[in-house]
């Protein structure tokens, strides 16, 4: 489960917190390599911010590595963030 920090310790923008909180949860093993994430509608509903702003954390996640993108599929935990091999 992803969860974000209290409003009043949320470091500006959100979608940093957002990728934080994404990224936490690989690296401690709550997320693993092949786990599907909620849909960008989903994850919006469950943390409280927009679907752009879901949308800008999983492209930075993308980015790093930590997830890959996949039409029809879902965003999926990639191999390379279990083995430490993302960019960030």
């Amino acid at each position: 489960m992803i969860v974000l920090p209290k409003s009043d310790q949320l470091p500006r923008p959100l979608y940093r917190s957002l990728h934080q909180a994404v990224a936490l949860s690989i690296r401690d093993g709550r997320l693993r390599p092949g786990d599907r994430l909620p849909t960008e509608r989903d994850l919006a509903h469950r943390c409280g911010v927009s679907r752009i702003t879901v949308r800008a954390a999983l492209d930075g996640l993308g980015r790093d590595k930590l997830v890959a993108r996949r039409t029809r599929t879902g965003t999926i935990v990639t191999e390379a963030a279990a083995r430490g091999e993302s960019d960030v």
